[in-house]
């Protein structure tokens, strides 16, 4: 079962901008390999009352090894990322899933640090 072992994110404040990265350290089993699967990434806000879905993105790609180093940046507008007063807690909920493949394979997910954008 392909599993996500690692999730990272990070960010750079560029006002107007916020640049997000994520890292995710993914490992296949050999039957796995060479098939195509779904990475998505969905950017969320902590918040006490509910979290907010800042953003989702999907991304596809082929698994070549049996570990592999997915990143991605998300760069979003200043005010996408404002969603209260003060600064913002922000995590990523991390998704893998495998696409035209044996029933056998299975989805995982995973869920990053948090990270403090000062908006």
């Amino acid at each position: 079962m392909a599993t996500i072992q690692e999730a990272r994110l990070s960010h750079e404040e560029r006002h107007p901008r916020v640049l997000f990265t994520v890292s995710a350290t993914v490992e296949f089993e050999e039957q796995e390999l060479g098939h195509d699967w779904l990475f998505e990434v969905t950017l969320m806000e902590d918040d006490p009352v509910g979290d907010d879905r800042l953003k989702r993105e999907r991304y596809y790609f082929e698994s070549g090894e049996s570990v592999m180093e997915l990143t991605r940046q998300i760069d979003m507008g200043w005010a996408q990322v404002d969603t209260e007063p003060g600064r913002e807690e922000v995590y990523a909920d991390l998704f893998l899933a495998p696409l035209r493949a044996p029933a056998d394979m299975t989805d995982d997910r995973a869920k990053t640090n948090t990270v403090i954008v000062d908006v």
